[in-house]
């Protein structure tokens, strides 16, 4: 019997290879008219009887569920909003939404659309005009999108402080049950003094908002223009998210900045009496959503120099667990052992061995396989005894399939 085989997906005609002996490997590829992306994780880790695959890099791809998998988890951030900057100070980015879904239904071997969203782009002071921050891309998994943070705000007049920008409140999803909500959490207020007398409070921009917070307003002491923490309820990593940005302050007594909210917001840049004492804002942290950082000028001294730029956006992630599937139960659905792209190729891998059902995945109509049978054991005896015969290999191309069609494989050790 076969004991290894590979399965490989082609962008061509949607194709599958695969090889069986000690590893059965699957490769599938699509028509140029009909392109698939297929989402390869950034990581895939284990814990307990759960697999854990974390998406972290922007824009969109088709994930297919792995076979015997018939729920999931998730956790989907929206890309952070950039800082603003203004002549004074802009306010900082807002964090990104989060949505977890719990138990939510899928399908074995179906393919849905994975998106990760980036982060706002930085806003850059340029012919001196101030910008407002850029908004983060959504993401999106089995239909559930998680908003973008929004860019931090300008000054409405030249006495106040930009706000800081908005988020949309957490949902969690369960068991296909539920709506991601639409309701608007506020940046915090820039400055509200209408006069600003001898710089003691200045023109600080608000703190970006976060999914579960306000940020803070810029006209508070010790804690002005800070971001608002981010998001943490059991999340599966155990990490935060969607931290606001921190907005920029003018004040010129003030030694520090204002802090990015915990889950990756980034910190707001200050003025300074002189140029060179100005302190640069900073970007959300990459795959939190978090928000960037305000920039700005210095009350009564000078706006911010051409070419400087508020913080960036951080991008979005996405984390998908599951129940990792059995390891090829008879009649059961193939449990993939490794999967990944390779020059235009979906290829993967099962080593399990054993019987089990494997399903054609949606949209593919024809495959490549390859198939290793097992080699046979080496003798033992008092006297010089013979090598074991490798396994035979068999190789097929251009196979019409049916899509979600199920088919029986054997992989066996060699004896």
């Amino acid at each position: 019997m076969f004991n290894l085989a590979f399965l490989k997906l082609q962008r061509r005609v949607l194709a599958l290879a695969l090889f069986v002996g000690a590893l059965f490997a699957v490769g599938i590829g699509t028509n140029v008219a009909n392109a698939l992306n297929y989402c390869a994780p950034t990581s895939t880790s284990t814990s307990g009887n759960f697999t854990i695959v974390s998406f972290n890099n922007t824009g969109g791809c088709t994930w297919i569920v792995p076979a015997g998998v018939t729920q999931v988890d998730a956790d989907i951030v929206g890309g952070g909003g950039s800082g603003a900057i203004g002549s004074f100070g802009g306010g900082g980015g807002g964090g990104g939404q989060v949505v977890q879904l719990r138990q939510q239904p899928v399908t074995p071997g179906a393919s849905t659309q994975l998106v990760v969203g980036a982060g706002g782009a930085s806003a850059t002071f340029t012919a001196s005009t101030p910008m407002a921050g850029r908004d983060g891309q959504s993401s999106r998994f089995l239909n559930f999108e998680a908003a973008g943070g929004r860019g931090g705000g300008l000054s409405p007049s030249g006495s106040l402080g930009g706000s800081g920008g908005g988020s949309f409140s957490a949902s969690v999803i369960t068991g296909g049950v539920g709506s991601v909500s639409t309701t608007r959490v506020s940046g915090g207020l820039g400055n509200t003094t209408a006069t600003v007398t001898g710089c003691s409070i200045g023109r600080n921009g608000g703190g970006g908002a976060s999914s579960v917070s306000q940020g803070l307003p810029g006209d508070t002491a010790a804690t002005s223009g800070n971001g608002a923490n981010g998001y943490a309820t059991d999340t599966i990593l155990g990490l935060t998210y969607g931290g606001g940005g921190g907005g920029h302050r003018e004040t010129a007594g003030s030694t520090g900045v204002a802090t990015g909210g915990t889950g990756g917001g980034g910190s707001g840049g200050r003025g300074n009496t002189t140029m060179v004492g100005y302190i640069q804002p900073t970007a959300g942290a990459a795959n939190t959503g978090g928000g960037g950082g305000g920039n700005g000028g210095q009350c009564n001294v000078s706006p911010p120099a051409n070419g400087s730029s508020s913080g960036a956006g951080g991008s979005g992630t996405i984390v998908i667990r599951y129940v990792t599937p059995a390891n090829n139960a008879t009649n059961g659905e193939c449990a993939v052992t490794s999967s990944f792209n390779r020059a235009g190729f979906r290829m993967i891998t099962f080593a399990n061995p054993g019987s089990c059902t494997f399903t054609v995945p949606a949209g593919v109509t024809s495959i490549d396989y390859e198939m290793v049978g097992g080699g046979g054991g080496g003798g033992t005896s008092q006297a010089p005894a013979g090598g074991g015969g490798g396994g035979q290999y068999v190789g097929v191309t251009s196979r019409p399939v049916t899509p979600r069609a199920a088919t029986t494989s054997n992989h066996w050790f060699g004896r």
